[in-house]
């Protein structure tokens, strides 16, 4: 991975939900904590109050995303589009290393496929449920996720149980 011309390490993070959001702060903070000498980490993207704790740049607040009810989905939806908008034109202005992403698949999916697109390293901390529901989503994964073995433990788990999965069923084909 190369470094930008700051001399930095800049990773944009995205959670939208307050589990994620724990997950994604402890995971901020390890890899401070793991950072070489000298070497600082840019973290920015949609945060929580956590993450905001851990000193990651908030671009979106995910926590006035939090919406309960079909009702307040059609009225949070011009939110999410807002919030979509925001973090793509955070990575085109800062030009992150990669993308961490943090649970949230409706949303996050979403924006793996954009960043994909265009040549922006995508990593799924704590990827969906997919053998558990909405499978077909194993698909979006394998085209718009690199998924490194240095960087996500919780994705090498996730993995390794499709591949028992898909042995068991014969439905999906993973590397």
């Amino acid at each position: 991975m190369s470094l930008n011309p700051t001399n930095q390490l800049s990773l944009m993070i995205v959670a939208g939900e307050a589990s994620g959001d724990a997950h994604a702060a402890a995971l901020v903070r390890a890899m401070r904590a793991a950072a070489a000498p000298g070497m600082p980490i840019d973290f920015f993207g949609s945060t929580g109050a956590q993450m905001r704790a851990a000193g990651v740049d908030s671009i979106v607040k995910a926590d006035e995303l939090a919406i309960l009810g079909l009702w307040e989905i059609g009225q949070a939806l011009p939110k999410f589009w807002r919030a979509f908008g925001l973090l793509k034109r955070a990575v085109i202005a800062r030009k992150p290393d990669a993308v961490i992403l943090v649970d949230w698949p409706d949303f996050n999916l979403r924006l793996a496929r954009w960043l994909h697109r265009r040549g922006v390293r995508v990593i799924y901390y704590i990827s969906p449920q997919l053998w558990a529901w909405r499978s077909y989503r194993v698909h979006s994964l394998e085209r718009d996720v690199v998924v490194t073995k240095n960087w996500c433990v919780s994705c090498r788990r996730c993995l390794s149980r499709l591949r028992g999965y898909q042995k068991k069923t014969g439905r999906f084909s993973l590397p």
